[in-house]
């Protein structure tokens, strides 16, 4: 014998498998009483609850001095001789030194006469440590429990393939798995997802006999429950012998995680009958169900059997419970249940924060995340996200910082959920830059983080800048998903990037994406907004069933194009296809008849509107005014207006601007008192139509007030809006209050000095309206067709004939914009006044394009001249473009009135034109 030295076995038989010797002994045991017996705590271990199951301890780990140690050997045996028994064939004795938990247990116990010995005892021989040293590894074999021990231990730790693997080497040693061996495999099978393992494992309960087991079938339910095959889980559970709670609750759990939560909520009713009474957990998976069906009444029905039964509201079913009202959106009494509970735990908290920013209550969601601190609960990552998303929702951008530097000191910023969320509040509260710093700063960026941030350039206009952060993330290697796909195309549309979207719907063809609907008709649109409509349909005809957001995007696409036409027998072909139009296919073919004045079509579409249901839509309403009133029937959008169930601005601003344009300006205004009455606050499209309204009667007195009532509600630095009050001013008479609205505008872009010359142009201030014209160009503004109308009018009036010249010659050579017909009247009217027929008349000639109104011009001057022969002449052209207009004859006959001793021949063609007009056939 040499020297005694405990040395035990490698310590690692508890979490691998157990090198067992070839010479050991076929196994075979009697079960312990641990075996043989599960406790109430190791039988609900595969619901997740390991807790209850006592918790591993290392050989080596010093025994609690309170556990009393007590040894007991054979009766009739000494000490030495068991020990020589044992060495004499080891193979007869179970190893338990790896999975002892108590000091008290034996290290090895005999297989048939439950010897029991242990290697810490002061009375063994001094021998037996020696011996212990040259014991060869695994010839003292593993019992059951000893496997079941190690498979605990994977799984407990997540190694649910290690622990399946160690079932087949247990096995191939000839041992035979026992209920509590499959209880712990089910377990690993289910959270692993394994189904076909679990179908063989349950082949073996079947062999053996547990499939009857309460315990055993529960765990069989629940496995193919969370490996998605709830068929074979009702199944396991029609062949458990007795139905307690544990089985009911895992099929009710299976058909909710499944997402038949209606047929969970049957089982629950069912259970009810057969007089099985809920636990705590049962409580959970059905208000579970109850939130995945919006079951709200039944949700009631089981907060009452819970308050009835007198089950402990904790906080697991107290969680369960809030969510429930929360997603069945009755956050009041979500509130007043949090209120009654005893003790709250974060989820609690948690959940009613969520509950609150759900309900779009962010402010009284925020309220609560202070108020949960208050109480010295701390946020943990769920929190925190809600309380960034309530953030989002109000645009809170300082209590957005302060939650952002809280999680900076939880250590929770690495988290890549909490960093999506941080980058989408900032995009949300406006600060698109501290959303780059924090997306900057995150160490591995996946797909979402990238979204998020192509979402916020493109939701702040920076159409372009989101497309260079797609090519940088493709640099990285990182594929895009639908949702990257769907946003880059809208950065495309709003960029006009037409280039760019090719290669990007080339990159979702090629990377295998599935084309959904929504991307179909997001590459549409952006065709359609990049200007190329031929793509757009193409597309459009390569989707087998197109939609009806497909639809109406090519509907918009046409209307947007100036194809009201083509629009309007697309509309019909879809109603052809059967595909129901919505509220916005409505609004488009409403505007493709606003756009071609086709009256008749649109009452059409009218009556198919208030068969759909969608008349009761406030911005379907406000289209449909609009349509009637572009085609010239005021009296139809009245009728509209007035049958609206509830009118917004925009339908009252709509019905302001049709009464304007067909010069009903007493009754536009008379309408805008109307809306005040009825307290609906005008915006700044309100304010131009009223405008527009108070010019065309020059109510100078009335759009002083309107003035009064911009400047109140702070719409008086809209330069559009600034635009029209010059306009009024200048066409109601008063040149000096639209020179005071110019110059005390705080920036002036090209509308407000547009509306400036064309003041000064209508008052006959030429050179006030050359001097501003210079002054815009100084300031480096851009000038358009509607400046040198203004202009060109200004010269007119004043006679200025040099300028005018001047600037009707740069308007192409220097500004780069073509004469349209209003320039060239404009320059006729000029050298008309200026007496400069013949110029005129050769500038009419070489005009691109012949223009009537222009010849009626050159005629007009010649009557105030007396150009007897230009205007017989002129009259004769307009007589051979339009046969059957005599107004050439009334111009000529004023000629001659004008001119000495013509009488006879004014008579003359006065004759001529009653015979046109009463004759126009010949």
């Amino acid at each position: 014998m040499g020297a005694i030295s405990a040395q035990p076995l490698p310590n690692s038989v508890c979490l691998e498998t157990p090198q067992l010797s070839s010479k050991s002994a076929p196994r075979s045991e009697c079960p312990s009483s641990r075996q043989r017996q599960l406790s109430s705590s190791d039988n609900y271990a595969y619901r997740g609850q390991s807790h209850s199951i006592p918790s591993y301890r290392h050989p080596l780990q010093p025994p609690k001095a309170s556990v009393p140690v007590r040894h007991f050997t054979g009766e009739g045996k000494n000490l030495e001789e068991l020990w020589q028994q044992f060495f004499a064939d080891p193979s007869q004795w179970w190893d338990y030194r790896f999975d002892k938990t108590n000091v008290s247990h034996p290290d090895f116990k005999h297989k048939h006469t439950k010897e029991a010995l242990w290697i810490d005892k002061r009375s063994n021989p001094d021998w037996v440590q020696a011996e212990l040293t040259t014991l060869e590894v695994g010839v003292v074999q593993q019992s059951t429990f000893s496997w079941n021990t190690a498979i605990k231990q994977h799984v407990r730790i997540g190694h649910d393939e290690k622990a399946i693997h160690i079932l087949k080497q247990m096995q191939e040693e000839g041992l035979v798995p026992d209920n509590f061996t499959f209880l712990w495999i089910l377990r690993a099978c289910a959270s692993s997802g394994t189904l076909e393992e679990g179908r063989h494992v349950h082949s073996m309960v079947s062999q053996q006999g547990w499939e009857s087991d309460v315990f055993v079938g529960s765990s069989l339910v629940d496995m193919y429950a969370k490996c998605g095959s709830i068929e074979d889980a009702y199944e396991a559970f029609n062949k458990i012998a007795i139905h307690n709670s544990v089985s009911w609750t895992s099929l009710i759990t299976g058909y909710v995680k499944c997402g038949q939560a209606k047929k969970g909520l049957e089982l629950y009713r069912q259970m009810h009958l057969e007089m099985v009474k809920p636990d705590s957990v049962t409580y959970g998976a059905v208000l579970n169900a109850c939130a995945n069906c919006l079951a709200l009444e039944d949700g009631r029905l089981v907060h009452a059997q819970i308050i009835e039964s007198r089950c402990k509201l904790d906080d697991f079913v107290g969680s369960c419970l809030l969510d429930m009202y929360v997603k069945c959106g009755s956050i009041e009494e979500a509130w007043n249940a949090f209120n009654s509970m005893h003790t709250r735990n974060v989820v609690c908290w948690t959940t009613m924060i969520a509950g609150y920013v759900k309900c779009g209550f962010g402010e009284k969601a925020l309220e609560l995340y202070h108020k949960m601190q208050w109480q010295c609960i701390n946020p943990d990552t769920v929190t925190f996200l809600a309380a960034l998303h309530a953030c989002a929702s109000i645009a809170a951008l300082e209590e957005g910082r302060c939650i952002h530097s809280k999680i900076i000191e939880s250590g929770r910023e690495s988290h890549s959920l909490i960093e999506n969320c941080l980058v989408d509040m900032y995009i949300k509260c406006g600060s698109i830059h501290e959303a780059w710093k924090v997306f900057r700063n995150i160490r591995k960026h996946n797909v979402a983080c990238w979204t998020t941030m192509i979402i916020g350039y493109v939701k702040h206009g920076l159409g372009e800048k989101a497309l260079e952060l797609y090519k940088q993330m493709l640099v990285e290697q990182i594929q895009p998903d639908s949702g990257t796909f769907l946003y880059v195309l809208h950065a495309c549309a709003s960029a006009a990037a037409l280039e760019e979207g090719r290669h990007i719907h080339a990159h979702i063809i090629h990377s295998g994406c599935e084309l959904d609907t929504s991307i179909e008709a997001c590459i549409v649109d952006m065709y359609i907004k990049c200007g190329s409509m031929e793509e757009a349909s193409e597309v459009f005809n390569k989707i087998v069933q197109p939609d009806v957001v497909c639809w109406t995007a090519m509907i918009l696409g046409f209307v947007r194009c100036g194809q009201g036409q083509k629009a309007l027998q697309l509309y019909r072909q879809m109603l052809l296809e059967r595909v129901e139009p919505d509220s916005v296919t409505f609004v488009a073919v409403l505007t493709a008849c606003a756009s071609i004045s086709a009256l008749q079509e649109g009452r059409r579409i009218h009556v198919q509107i208030i068969q759909s249901g969608c008349i009761m839509n406030d911005f379907v309403g406000s289209c449909l005014v609009e349509m009637y009133v572009k085609c010239g029937s005021i009296e139809d959008a009245g009728r509209v207006f007035n049958n609206l169930g509830s009118r917004n601005v925009v339908c009252w601003t709509v019905m302001i601007m049709g009464f304007a344009k067909c010069g009903f300006g007493d009754t536009a205004v008379q309408l805008y008192h109307q809306m005040q009455m009825e307290k609906v606050e005008p915006d700044a499209v309100t304010f131009v139509a009223i405008l527009n309204a108070c010019a065309c009667i020059s109510a100078l007195e009335e759009g002083r007030c309107i003035h009064a009532q911009m400047l109140r509600s702070g719409t008086e630095h809209d330069n559009f809006v600034l635009g029209c009050l010059i306009d009024m001013y200048a066409k109601s008479g008063s040149i000096a209050d639209a020179c005071r609205v110019f110059n005390n505008m705080k920036s002036r872009d090209e509308v407000a000095y547009n509306a400036m010359i064309g003041a000064f142009s209508m008052h006959g201030q030429g050179k006030e309206a050359t001097r501003l014209f210079e002054q815009m160009c100084q300031e480096c503004l851009k000038v358009n067709n509607i400046t040198f109308v203004s202009v060109l009018t200004a010269c007119s009036h004043a006679c200025l004939v040099a300028e005018g010249l001047y600037y009707f010659e740069s308007m192409n050579a220097v500004y780069d914009i073509s004469a349209t017909m209003e320039h060239y009247a404009c320059f006729v009217d000029l050298l008309g006044r200026a007496g400069q027929l013949n110029e005129a008349e050769i500038m009419i000639e070489r005009m691109p394009y012949v223009s009537i109104p222009v010849w009626r011009t050159l005629l007009g001057a010649c009557r105030i001249y007396g150009n007897v022969k230009m205007g017989e002449r002129i009259a004769e052209q307009l007589l051979d473009m339009e046969p059957e207009n005599a107004s050439g004859y009334v111009l000529l006959s004023n000629i001659y009135a004008a001119a000495a001793g013509q009488w006879d021949r004014r008579d003359t063609a006065q004759r001529s034109s009653l015979e046109r007009i009463l004759c126009p056939s010949k």
